[in-house]
């Protein structure tokens, strides 16, 4: 098996980046990059038509499912990613009824539509 590692730089353009792994013919990729950063990663390859059934994106954010995600981009692509937290949990749900509380009683406004991150769930779990 071979594995390729590539390193991205904060500003840099993702459509030369993403030609070049298409010239490799690399359809397996470990996509470890804050969550804007993947959704131009996302936006550029699909210019270039590597958001297909044949390539796989497996994206290291726990926090994926805050992002409003392009279904015309990724909606034929094999994407996988993590989730902690099980929205449909009733355990989870008592739970974020108390932290939008707790927010509301000390006069941060809170919207209960608001997904929310794994660095927040921890930082609350953490004061309790």
């Amino acid at each position: 098996m071979k594995i390729t590692l590539r390193h991205v730089k904060p500003d840099q353009d993702f459509t030369k980046f993403m030609k070049d792994l298409s010239k490799l013919r690399e359809t397996n990729f470990v996509v470890d990059l804050p969550l804007h950063r993947v959704r131009e990663l996302f936006i550029a390859a699909d210019k270039i038509n590597m958001m297909t059934e044949y390539q796989k994106y497996l994206i290291t954010s726990l926090d994926v499912h805050t992002v409003d995600w392009p279904q015309n981009i990724i909606g034929r692509s094999n994407i996988t990613a993590f989730r902690l937290i099980n929205p449909n949990n009733d355990e989870y749900k008592k739970f974020l009824d108390e932290w939008i509380f707790s927010e509301q009683t000390i006069g941060k406004e809170v919207s209960s539509k608001e997904p929310i991150t794994v660095i927040r769930f921890f930082q609350f779990s953490d004061s309790k």
